[in-house]
């Protein structure tokens, strides 16, 4: 048995791992599926290896679970949020550049909104470089030296401990350090274990499998810095994906397109029949050929009568079906029969699934803005408000109709922008003056050579 380590998972995030293998393999489009292999095609009990890589090879995936996930974070920050009551020095100095990567706070907030709905949670760790205690408020801003957040992947949240107040007293945060080797950077593993007011760093002892600590941190801070965002959760930093149901469907659907697709191709090609015939009889077969057969002797193509494609057909209709209603029952009836405008005033006051993320989620920015000010010695970062759609699902066919307006000049090249960003079409975390930016750039005008 390998002894435990500070960089062993716990068993609450080993088993939930199981789930977001599942969503990642899904998010990771046709390749990844193809990369996983048997874990979601399994070979048939007398089907040849080569037979079944060529098979795997051909298999494509609807991606339903891709198309969801998209849409659901274009409805959450296809619209500006707003920041007026956001504390002013953080927005002037942090909200642009929030995690030191040319992220604007939409951005961040969108993947922030979209791990934590593939996977249940996510982290946010918040973060300051280190400042000495003669520096003033106005050297750092000179030198950029704000807090910033850095957006964690929940499987390098090793494990957790809770005082018995409820407060979080430990976390352990796998991480990484650069290495500069020659033409190549290398990644030297390292475990945060994070405390109220401290953190230590811990590297494995090179050519053991034993962790030592090599550096002591203060934060200046009286609790852990982290903030978790749930959509579906379980209890203390546990969740399961609000989406998980969709991907067992989508990943059915891929078993029974594989299968459906292969008969397709077996039943596409006849089969040449003679009967009553020596086997060994020569047979020129063609338009301007005859065909001599003895007397009570046959010769037809054999063809599939298709009535198992036909019923395969129906079942993959049937589960596309299944799998487009998830993404309308994220949205509430009152929701469904409202405008966009109505579903935004009448947000706070929704039950719908993603009216509730959307709130949970402005509750974990206001936490997330409460650490960033903590930092500087301040109570309170303010808050932001989301202005998320919670209209009808209105799916990807109408978008045919706002291209045909876009070309009348009927919409805006904006609108046409935005309403692709609510069907999922567009990354939702696109902004519309850097992408026109880009598109001047190309070249391009309205989207045409």
């Amino acid at each position: 048995m390998t002894a435990k380590t500070v960089a062993t998972p716990s068993p609450q995030v080993l088993a939930m791992s199981e789930d977001w293998q599942l969503i990642d393999d899904l998010m990771g489009g046709t390749k990844a599926m193809r990369r996983a292999g048997v874990r979601y095609l399994p070979r048939r009990g007398a089907e040849e290896p080569e037979d079944y890589d060529r098979r795997l090879s051909l298999a494509t995936l609807y991606p339903a679970l891709i198309d969801t996930v998209g849409a659901m974070v274009g409805r959450v920050i296809g619209q500006p949020a707003d920041v007026s009551e956001v504390t002013p020095w953080i927005a002037e100095e942090v909200l642009p550049d929030i995690d030191r990567m040319d992220r604007g706070l939409m951005q961040a907030v969108g993947d922030i909104f979209r791990r934590g709905l593939a996977y249940g949670l996510t982290h946010v760790l918040v973060e300051s470089p280190a400042v000495g205690g003669d520096i003033t408020v106005a050297e750092q801003r000179s030198r950029r030296l704000r807090p910033y957040i850095i957006t964690l992947d929940p499987r390098d949240v090793l494990g957790w401990r809770y005082a018995e107040d409820g407060t979080l007293a430990q976390v352990r945060i796998r991480s990484a350090r650069s290495v500069e080797n020659g033409w190549e950077t290398e990644a030297v593993e390292q475990v945060r274990v994070y405390e109220p007011g401290r953190v230590s760093v811990w590297e494995k002892v090179p050519n053991t499998e034993t962790w030592a600590v090599v550096a002591e941190l203060a934060t200046g801070l009286t609790r852990i810095p982290l903030v978790t965002y749930y959509t579906g959760r379980t209890g203390p930093m546990t969740a399961v994906s609000p989406v998980l149901e969709l991907a067992h469907l989508n990943a059915k659907h891929w078993r029974q397109q594989s299968g459906i697709d292969d008969l397709l191709e077996v039943a596409s090609v006849p089969i040449l029949a003679l009967i009553g015939a020596e086997s060994d009889d020569r047979l020129v077969i063609g338009g301007r050929y005859a065909v001599r057969l003895p007397r009570e002797a046959d010769l037809k193509y054999v063809e599939h009568t298709g009535a198992a494609i036909g019923s395969g057909r129906e079942a993959l209709a049937e589960l596309k079906a299944e799998m487009r209603s998830f993404r309308g029952r994220m949205l509430d009836d009152s929701a469904s029969a409202m405008t966009a405008t109505q579903a935004r005033e009448e947000a706070a006051e929704s039950n719908a699934p993603l009216s509730r993320m959307v709130r949970d989620l402005e509750d974990a920015i206001a936490a997330i803005l409460d650490l960033i000010a903590a930092y500087r010695g301040e109570a309170t970062g303010g808050r932001v408000t989301l202005a998320p759609d919670l209209s009808a699902d209105l799916g990807s066919e109408s978008m045919a109709t706002l291209v045909q307006m876009h070309a009348r000049g009927a919409i805006s090249s904006e609108t046409l922008f935005r309403e692709s960003q609510r069907r999922g079409l567009v990354d939702g975390s696109l902004d519309w003056e850097v992408e026109q930016a880009r598109i001047g750039s190309d070249g391009l005008a309205n989207g045409a050579a």
